[in-house]
C-alpha cells in the first residue's frame, strides 16, 4: 500500500484533511501534552489527586475538541486524489 501511495505521489501532503495544517499541528500538540499530563497523574501510585486528574481530563477532551475544528470534513479526499491521478495514467 505505500508503494501504491508513493506512486500516486500524495503521501505526506499537508492539505487533505484539514483546513489549516500549521494551526492542526500546534493543536495536536497541544493534545499531546495535555493527554500526557492526563496519563502521569492516572498512572501516580502514591498521593494521586482525584480532583486534578478530573481537571487534567478535561482540559486533554477540551484540547481535542479545538483540534477537531481543524479537521476538514470527510469527503475522501485521498481516494478522489488517487482516482484522478489512475486516470490519467
Amino acid at each position: 500500500m505505500a508503494q501504491h501511495v508513493r506512486a500516486h505521489g500524495v503521501q505526506g501532503k499537508d492539505t487533505i484533511g484539514t483546513r489549516d495544517y500549521a494551526g492542526e499541528k500546534v493543536a495536536l500538540a497541544k493534545v499531546e501534552v495535555a493527554y500526557a499530563a492526563y496519563i502521569a497523574e492516572r498512572d501516580e501510585r502514591v498521593d494521586r489527586d482525584d480532583a486534578k486528574l478530573k481537571q487534567l481530563e478535561q482540559a486533554w477532551k477540551d484540547a481535542i475538541t479545538a483540534a477537531d475544528k481543524f479537521s476538514a470534513p470527510y469527503n475522501n479526499e485521498f481516494g478522489k486524489i488517487v482516482e484522478a491521478r489512475a486516470a490519467k495514467a
